[in-house]
């Protein structure tokens, strides 16, 4: 259902499904959570990620790539560059093909 708001547009309500979720403490899986990773930068809400973040800490869950690209991502297009690296360099694994649609951020990342 969150993925079918998110994808039609409806960002408010997918994230008031998440919301309504954590309050009846159902566990979202991996691909719950990255679908409601993306909807915060198209919101602009920056906390409203790191509140998902938390929530993938609070419960032990899965922090494999995918849920740290998404992490990473979603620190990108929020603008929290300085987070998206303490992401990335944390990152346990990382695929070289990684997207990244910030040229000067990606070259800048692989200097170091």
């Amino acid at each position: 259902m969150i993925s079918c708001y998110a994808h039609n547009g409806d960002l408010r309500e997918g994230w008031r499904m998440f919301e309504q979720m954590s309050i009846e403490r159902a566990c979202p899986n991996e691909f719950t959570l990255v679908t409601v990773l993306s909807i915060c930068p198209k919101l602009g809400d920056l906390e409203m990620g790191l509140k998902v973040e938390k929530f993938v800490e609070d419960n032990r869950l899965c922090r494999n790539m995918i849920m740290s690209t998404a992490i990473l991502e979603m620190y990108v297009k929020c603008g929290a560059i300085d987070d998206a690296r303490r992401e990335f360099d944390g990152m346990a694994e990382r695929c070289c093909c990684m997207e990244c649609n910030d040229r000067r951020l990606c070259l800048e990342w692989e200097i170091e």
